[in-house]
């Protein structure tokens, strides 16, 4: 396995290129309105593609829901309450309470004419940088960038860039060149 070192702090001090988060999937969804004309079985689609599954109504209140979809959130969290997108009924007022956990997001592309490349974590949690694979902690080829800290590989380097942090929205900054 080639060593890829991991650099203590980042070279760059103002980021110039682009900047990115973690993808988001949803975890959890808390009833904090219950809405009316819902039936069982209606969805309830969310932000990120997250779909909600309605289980249990009462009077047309939702009751209980399951995650049917957990989606793929790009770019920042929604705040809480979180209403719906749409619903596969005529329901209408539930709101949510969400909680999403980080997803492994491709955040460079191959490039095979690629002079330079850094990842850099201006966050406060751990980032997870994957040259070879789907990042994740503890997975084959996946290296951690602690906060404040960089990854640079050998050039060349031509391979996508694959990154995850515990929570979604966690920031990183690519520079490539």
């Amino acid at each position: 396995m080639a060593d890829f070192p991991v650099v203590a702090t980042p070279a760059h001090v103002t980021p110039t290129d682009r900047s990115a988060t973690v993808h988001g999937k949803l975890v959890n969804a808390a009833i904090n309105a219950s809405g009316s004309g819902y039936a069982v079985n209606n969805t309830i689609t969310l932000p990120g593609g997250a779909v909600l599954h309605v289980d249990a109504v009462v009077a047309g209140a939702v009751s209980a829901v399951t995650i049917q979809t957990p989606g793929d959130l790009s770019g920042a969290l929604p705040t809480n309450p979180v209403g719906q997108v749409s619903t596969s009924g005529s329901g209408t007022g539930a709101q949510f309470d969400l909680t999403w956990s980080g997803l492994a997001t491709q955040m460079v592309a191959s490039n095979a004419s690629r002079k330079s490349l850094e990842v850099i974590n201006p966050g406060q949690q751990v980032l997870w940088v994957s040259p070879v694979g789907v990042a994740a902690p503890g997975a084959a080829g996946s290296l951690p960038i602690y906060p404040g800290g960089s990854w640079v590989p050998p050039l060349p380097y031509t391979n996508a860039i694959s990154v995850y942090g515990a929570a979604a929205g966690q920031p990183a900054t690519i520079f490539e060149g």
